[in-house]
């Protein structure tokens, strides 16, 4: 899971919301255990109880219920919960989409040629290039405008 670092956003009615706390709330609930949660989120089971706390106390009410033996999602976390998950899992896959994007090239290639060295020489090679690294399906639209004004 990605640990969101979007720190502190102030919404409307003034109290300040920390994402991280959300993906720790949804961390535990998912784990339905502290250590186990603590370790997925790479901090300590002490300072994960703390940030649940907080939550709880902006909240209002209490998201889990805790014994000695296990943890469980009350009915209020449940639907928080519900709330998060599509929205966590919408900013996660956001997130690996521009992972991939680095790694891609990409810009605007300019090139002013003739249009029989678009025809001939460029298009011929750079037509099996364009689908080898970016799936381009695609026609020659910019040497078909080139040479339409030609």
């Amino acid at each position: 899971m990605v640990l969101i670092m979007l720190s502190e956003i102030l919404n409307g009615n003034g109290m300040r919301h920390d994402f991280n706390d959300y993906v720790a709330f949804m961390a535990v609930a998912q784990e339905c255990s502290f250590s186990r949660a603590a370790v997925r989120l790479g901090i300590s089971a002490s300072t994960l109880s703390h940030t649940i706390r907080r939550l709880e106390e902006r909240v209002g009410m209490p998201l889990l219920m805790r014994t000695t033996r296990r943890v469980a999602v009350t009915e209020a976390g449940k639907q928080l919960l519900l709330t998060l998950e599509p929205g966590l899992a919408r900013i996660e896959a956001g997130v690996t989409a521009l992972q991939r994007l680095r790694h891609t090239p990409a810009g605007l290639v300019r090139l002013t040629v003739s249009d029989h060295m678009i025809h001939e020489c460029l298009w011929p090679r750079l037509s099996p290039l364009l689908k080898k690294i970016f799936g381009y399906q695609g026609g020659n639209v910019a040497a078909e405008r080139f040479c339409r004004h030609c």
